[in-house]
This record gives C-alpha cells, structure tokens and sequence, in this order.
C-alpha cells in the first residue's frame, strides 16, 4: 500500500482521495450522487424506453400534473383520496412503461439484426404509443381541471374538439 502512495505522491496525490477527488470532482460538492442518477436516468429511459432526455421529463411532468390534478379534483368533488385510486394510477403507468419498452425493444432488435420492416413496424408502434399515451394523459388532465375550475369533466375536452372539429372543416372547405 505503500508503494502505491508514493506513486501517488509523484503525480502530486495527497493519497486515493486526492486522486480520486480529481477523477470525480463532484464528490466535493456532493454532487456525484445526483450526476450518477441522472446519468443513469437518462441511459435507462433511452435504451429501455426509448425515450430522450426531453420526453422524460415531460413524461414524468404529464404524471405528475394527472396525479396532482386527480387528488384536487376529487377534493372538489368531496370524493376521499384512497390507496385503491393511487394502485390504479401505478398499474396504468406500469402498463404505460411495459408498452414502450416492448415496442422499443423489438424496435431495437430488428434494427440490430438488419430487418428493416421488422424496425420500421415497431419504431412506428412505439412512436404510435408514445403519441397516445402522451395524448391520453392530457385529456385526463383536462377532465380533472374541468372538475377543479367548475365546469364540468367534459368542458375542456369539448374546447378541444371544437377547435379540431373546426381545422378539419375549413381544410375541407380549401
């Protein structure tokens, strides 16, 4: 061990934590366990899930506002938060998660092996299913913020629509 020191000591290493504050220098602010995690995240949800950086976060903040939006909105209609509702959100988002990672993952074996239809399918489902989930979450957002702002479930959704009803009949009418 000594030995070791003194080579150490020859690069100017106060010992293995001179080193190893140089290697990671985040370790002196305690920062290392936040630039591992979010690391990880970010290598974990792009090659299992398939999802960048950018769709994480909003995937995580689309998540966050239903759960949010839910609790107030039952609060409003005087309906008792429960463990039973909270166990339905999480199945949701395991069967959510289970869903983009099989697509993604078919999506990533046919583009390895070469199969270009095989990766033009399953990129385009996952695509598909990021789309929908995406679209679905929203549409529950805007169900609870109706119940909140006193208008009703269906009054946001309804707004929307209306305005696609209304872009789809003036592109017929070009």
């Amino acid at each position: 061990m000594d030995h070791i020191d003194r080579l150490l000591k020859t690069f100017e290493f106060e010992g293995w934590s001179g080193l190893t504050s140089s290697l990671f220098p985040s370790l002196k602010y305690s920062l290392t366990p936040l630039a591992i995690s979010t690391s990880a995240i970010s290598v974990i949800t792009y090659k299992i899930f398939g999802l960048d950086v950018l769709a994480t976060i909003a995937f995580v903040v689309v998540m966050v506002a239903e759960v949010f939006s839910g609790i107030l909105a039952s609060k409003v209609q005087k309906i008792d938060s429960s463990s039973l509702k909270m166990s339905r959100f999480s199945l949701k988002m395991a069967c959510y998660l289970i869903m983009l990672f099989v697509s993604n993952a078919f999506a990533e074996s046919f583009d390895g092996k070469g199969s270009s239809v095989g990766y033009w399918f399953f990129d385009w489902l996952h695509l598909f299913l990021a789309i929908h989930i995406a679209t679905e979450n929203i549409i529950s957002i805007g169900e609870n913020l109706g119940v909140i702002s006193g208008k009703g479930k269906t009054y946001w959704i309804a707004q929307i629509q209306d305005k696609v009803n209304d872009l789809f009949k003036s592109s017929k009418s070009d």
